[in-house]
């Protein structure tokens, strides 16, 4: 398996699992991603920061546009397994990005999974702001090959304390 493997290879590079992960890479099942990335190499970007984690994902990169909001909402209601997180990468300064977020968050389907706004570090405000649009967390765009890893592992330690939280609520 794929997932193994990338653990595996982390494993043997102490540098990469500096922060420790609670998730467990042999789970039976992928966690279903939906990615929001109407530019395919930025997500292939984000896809390979995925594959260098501890995290087993299945990632299905849409397009950034209200019709594929729509589109998503109801393919669920018609039973098609819901995402069980939500990578949104987007310009916080653009209006159409924020709508899209608060298009995603208002959703009766979308709205309780959680979302990881992915965005430019270089601004203060994008992770309050990401907060203050319904996002679960915010994450900053890998701007060198290297930050792949970081990126990967910080995805990982949010799916993580969701499932912690989860876990908790369920007991």
């Amino acid at each position: 398996m794929l997932g193994e493997r990338t653990w595996n290879q982390n494993a043997r590079r102490p540098e990469l699992m500096e922060v420790p992960v609670s998730y467990t890479p042999n789970s039976p099942v992928p966690v279903r991603v939906l990615l929001f990335k109407s530019n395919l190499l930025d997500a292939l970007h984000l896809r390979l920061a995925i594959d260098m984690s501890p995290l087993w994902c299945d990632v299905q990169v849409v397009e950034e546009n209200l019709a594929t909001v729509r589109s998503v909402h109801a393919a669920i209601l018609a039973g098609t397994p819901p995402p069980e997180m939500i990578l949104f990468d987007c310009d916080l300064r653009s209006a159409e990005c924020l709508e899209l977020l608060d298009a995603v968050k208002s959703s009766l389907v979308l709205g309780d999974v959680p979302l990881v706004v992915v965005g430019n570090h270089e601004k203060e405000e994008s992770a309050p702001l990401a907060r203050a649009h319904g996002a679960t967390a915010f994450v900053r765009r890998p701007a060198r090959t290297g930050d792949l890893a970081n990126v990967g592992r910080e995805i990982a330690r949010i799916w993580s304390v969701h499932e912690e939280r989860r876990a908790e609520a369920l007991s």
